[in-house]
């Protein structure tokens, strides 16, 4: 299941609940650092001062991603549930479709957004692109 922190997250998280209690199944929740860029690929910029320090070592997840996973973890601690916790960088929606083919999730939950034109238009509406790249059930919630 992806998980944001917002309130359709909250409401993705305990759809994710009933599921995983009605059919016993695990849940991975994926909490995603929006990113443009791939920070797995070189980029050339044409200047040297590109290039961060540390560049190309392990990435650390970002404070909010972070606090997502640990919100998401209490949460589900309370219903009785033990989690699998993972972070991604980069498009929300194709990460989260990244993760559960990589885990060969059967379900991906995720909260209904209520997005604008301009979201639409450059291609911000995860719980479409998901539907649209999941391969899986796919559950708004």
């Amino acid at each position: 299941m992806g998980y944001d922190g917002t309130e359709a997250g909250k409401a993705a998280l305990e759809r994710a609940i009933e599921e995983a209690r009605d059919g016993h199944r695990k849940i991975t929740v994926v909490s995603v650092a929006n990113m443009p860029l791939d920070p797995d690929v070189p980029r050339y910029f044409g200047t040297l001062d590109d290039i961060a320090p540390g560049e190309g070592g392990p990435l650390s997840p970002p404070p909010d991603v972070v606090d997502h996973l640990r919100e998401a973890r209490e949460i589900l601690a309370e219903s009785g549930l033990e989690p699998d916790l993972v972070w991604a960088a980069g498009n929300p929606a194709h990460e989260i479709v990244a993760t559960a083919k990589q885990i060969n999730a059967e379900t991906i939950v995720i909260g209904a957004h209520h997005h604008g034109l301009l979201s639409d238009m450059f291609g911000g509406d995860v719980d479409t692109n998901v539907r649209h790249e999941a391969g899986c059930a796919v559950i708004l919630a």
